[in-house]
């Protein structure tokens, strides 16, 4: 039987019930170590994993929604937390697919949620969207704050919690409690959320600016001009920033310094944020192509054509890169040489991203359907 973990009663107020009458509490221990902790997993958003090579897919069970899936699911220990378009957070088993409880929010979702320790924050949209942080073990919501009917992903540092709103301000909270730590306008506005990377907190705006912040007071530490309005977050590694812009330029920068490390011209609309590992930056576009460019070069090594534009964003892992195309297909890559490796066929269009957790693949799609494979190695 499902359990009704949480809803939201009044206004920063939750409610619980349970099949037994008391608050019903999920059985999990937070471990950071093992977490698939949201977007891209993790802060830097580079879209890798931690995983061994990865050929061949092994559909272990699929679970179907009564509506679409546009955002990928989120893991701690045994469970799957799913965002569903019907206002609620699914939390599923993760060995069955089971769902064994459900988080009620009053507004629709529009973010994967983003988890660390035993908390969860995610954003509602809408007229009164709102940012909300709930303690996942049992249901509490612990604070919210309003967004301003803008809904952009926030992401979790050190205890911390960064997000964009929209009236062109960024903000930093303690995330136990959502005591304000700063708040910083800044002119143009936001199309997406901040990312954290070398202990320097990124954002792009409106107006094509690039900001670098101090995240412990919000000081500027640099801002140049991008190239370009971009509507996907930045991935960062090691020292560098890569941003894939709308009209089809991708850029690398020095992520000390903001300087301009090289540009690549591509010549159709780019929906989505760069993924990137030690050797490669790998992104679709809106003309079917998936594409990898050197990391420290911007030439490009390598494309795979697809048969519908890629507006999802990728995962890589120590092989292989895996993506969907709107094809409704999931490729698997090798990522050296992109030649295909295997594939999957859903029943409907994906835009969510991939996710590889415990060598389990999960693939949320807009036929209703979670489907979660294992996969395996070479045999």
């Amino acid at each position: 039987m499902t359990k009704n973990l949480a809803f939201l009663g009044g206004v920063l107020g939750i409610m619980l019930s349970g099949c037994g009458g008391g608050p019903p509490q999920l059985d999990v221990i937070p471990n950071q170590a093992e977490m698939y902790p949201g977007y891209k997993g993790g802060s830097s958003r580079t879209g890798y994993t931690d995983s061994n090579e990865s050929t061949k897919l092994s559909l272990l069970w699929q679970i179907k929604f009564r509506s679409p899936l546009f955002f990928e699911p989120s893991m701690v220990g045994d469970y799957v937390f799913q965002p569903g378009t019907d206002k609620k957070i699914h939390v599923l088993n993760i060995n069955t697919g089971v769902e064994i409880a459900e988080i009620k929010l009053r507004r629709h979702i529009g973010t994967t949620p983003e988890i660390s320790g035993p908390y969860m924050a995610i954003c509602e949209e809408g007229e009164k969207s709102e940012l909300l942080v709930i303690n996942y073990v049992n249901g509490e919501l612990i604070w919210s704050a309003s967004t301003y009917r803008a809904c952009f992903q926030p992401v979790l540092y050190n205890n911390k919690i960064f997000w964009a709103d929209g009236r062109n301000s960024i903000h930093a909270a303690w995330l136990i409690d959502g005591e304000k730590l700063w708040s910083k306008n800044v002119d143009g506005g936001f199309d997406v959320g901040p990312i954290v990377c070398n202990d320097r907190l990124y954002i792009t705006s409106r107006d094509s600016t690039i900001y670098c912040l101090d995240p412990e007071n919000g000081e500027t530490i640099w801002r140049t001009p991008g190239l370009g309005r971009t509507n996907s977050s930045p991935a960062c590694f090691e020292t560098e920033l890569y941003i894939c812009n709308a009209d089809g330029t991708i850029a690398g920068y020095n992520a000390i310094t903001g300087e301009l490390l090289w540009q690549y011209e591509d010549h159709s609309r780019l929906f989505y944020s760069p993924s990137v590992d030690e050797c490669g930056v790998y992104y679709g576009s809106g003309d079917g192509l998936f594409i990898k460019l050197d990391r420290l070069t911007g030439q490009k090594l390598w494309e795979y054509k697809t048969g519908s534009p890629v507006r999802g964003t990728a995962l890589i892992n120590s092989q292989n890169v895996i993506f969907a195309s709107l094809d409704y297909t999931v490729y698997i890559l090798d990522k050296t040489s992109g030649l295909p490796l295997t594939s999957f066929i859903a029943g409907g269009m994906i835009s969510a991203a991939p996710v590889l957790f415990d060598n389990k693949l999960f693939i949320a799609a807009q036929d209703k359907f979670l489907n979660c494979f294992s996969l395996k190695g070479k045999e």
